[in-house]
């Protein structure tokens, strides 16, 4: 998939939304690193993926997945 500047912005103006959060690449730029926040996943591949959610996110069940995902990339 390539990534287009416009992508990018819809994913932020979704997150920013709080319609939820999206996985993508770690070389997709994130340009309002003031309102969102990237969570980096650790795990053995060429490229870096992680979630993207709004910067001061407090839903808990957007933090518990975040926690999860984390967790569970570890493990691959």
């Amino acid at each position: 998939m390539t990534w287009t500047s416009a992508d990018v912005e819809i994913v932020s103006l979704m997150v920013k939304a709080g319609l939820g959060i999206t996985v993508m690449p770690s070389f997709v730029a994130i340009e309002k690193a003031d309102v969102i926040k990237a969570v980096k996943l650790n795990y053995p591949a060429p490229l870096d993926y992680g979630l993207v959610c709004q910067k001061d996110e407090a839903a808990p069940l957007v933090l518990a997945f975040c926690q999860v995902m984390q967790e569970q990339a570890e493990g691959m």
